[in-house]
């Protein structure tokens, strides 16, 4: 029998003790989703069509795009793919899908290209990308020139 394509994110929300936990099983199941559909942007808008008005708000599928942008430009730099992702645009003609994605995709992608891989490379803590944090607040720090980090 098929999994629904939603299951991963049904598994999350029955299996986390509590909502941190929620949060990074969610932002851990995008990570790997938006990677594999890199190439195939079409096939993570439906995603974002499905769970992205439910995630909007917990920032969950925002995180897992921009940390494993990162981490892509980091281990691929210069790879023309990731700008690829960046110009695409959703084919859904719904402007609520056109906005989640400019929101939770397009805008982490840019912050991936522009400030964090740049920054968090930087100064040694590309290792940040992998703890479901607030990556703008974690860059504007090592802006200021502050290595603290939260913990």
């Amino acid at each position: 029998m098929l999994q629904p394509r939603c299951s991963p994110w049904i598994a999350a929300e029955q299996e986390a003790p509590n909502e941190q936990a929620w949060k990074i099983l969610k932002a851990g199941i995008a990570w790997p989703t938006n990677i594999v559909n890199m190439r195939q942007p079409a096939i993570f808008e439906d995603l974002i069509e499905l769970r992205g008005a439910a995630e909007e708000n917990q920032h969950t599928i925002a995180h897992g795009v921009a940390a494993s942008t990162t981490m892509a430009l980091d281990i691929t730099p210069n790879h023309p793919l990731v700008h690829e992702y960046l110009a695409y645009v959703p084919a859904s003609t719904d402007p609520k899908v056109r906005e989640l994605w400019k929101k939770l995709v397009h805008d982490q992608v840019d912050k991936a290209i522009r400030i964090y891989q740049p920054l968090f490379h930087e100064h040694k803590m590309m290792d940040q990308v992998f703890r479901f944090q607030d990556l703008d607040a974690v860059a504007a720090r090592l802006q200021l020139g502050s290595h603290a980090v939260a913990t």
